[in-house]
């Protein structure tokens, strides 16, 4: 979408006024008006922030681990939700949820769609029988408000420019996982309704 932006200087159409009362009505004269028109960065989205579920032991059970962003937008470390029991799990390190920023101008609606069905982490440096990493249950908000259904909904700030949404997600980590760096992508359609 463009925003486009027309305009005609003051000085020009001053001119036309005081063109035509010194010639009066009897001829007829051609004014050259200047038009201008600017094309601007409409809207913008990045990725600030991947997100991560931090460092753990390999449990001897089932484990999940949910990471959100309720302590605010700020992307800095929040508590991980531990779910499960398990002998020596140990759960440690950064881990954060995803930032998304969007940047536009003031007051612009953005909508990020969640996905809807689970993703899974793979380790490259495992061995071909290691199990993918499940994660599912995406939720998200802004700042340190959670927002209900797959659908974030925000506006662009007049001051900041921006929006940031947070996006966190539950990991579910099987008895024995393997040990190695487990990643993967999900997509969050961002758009400008």
């Amino acid at each position: 979408m463009l925003n486009m932006k027309f305009a005609t200087t003051a000085a020009a159409a001053a001119a036309v006024v005081v063109f035509a009362a010194s010639v009066g009505t009897s001829g007829a004269q051609t004014v050259v008006v200047d038009t201008v028109a600017e094309i601007v960065n409409f809207v913008g989205v990045r990725a600030d922030q991947d997100l991560d579920f931090g460092s753990m032991t390999s449990p001897n059970a089932t484990m999940t681990v949910e990471v959100e962003g309720l302590a605010g937008n700020s992307g800095g470390a929040q508590p991980a939700d531990i779910l499960g029991s398990a002998t020596g799990f140990v759960h440690f390190g950064d881990h954060h949820p995803a930032i998304i920023a969007a940047t536009g101008l003031p007051s612009t609606p953005v909508e990020v769609d969640l996905p809807t069905v689970g993703i899974f982490l793979t380790c490259s440096a495992c061995p071909s029988t290691a199990p993918d990493l499940l994660v599912d249950q995406f939720e998200g908000g802004l700042g340190g408000v959670e927002q209900a259904g797959t659908t974030l909904k925000g506006n662009i700030n007049g001051q900041s420019g921006q929006v940031r949404f947070w996006i966190g997600a539950t990991l579910r980590v099987v008895k024995n996982q393997p040990v190695g760096v487990y990643t993967g992508t999900f997509d969050a359609i961002v758009s400008f309704p």
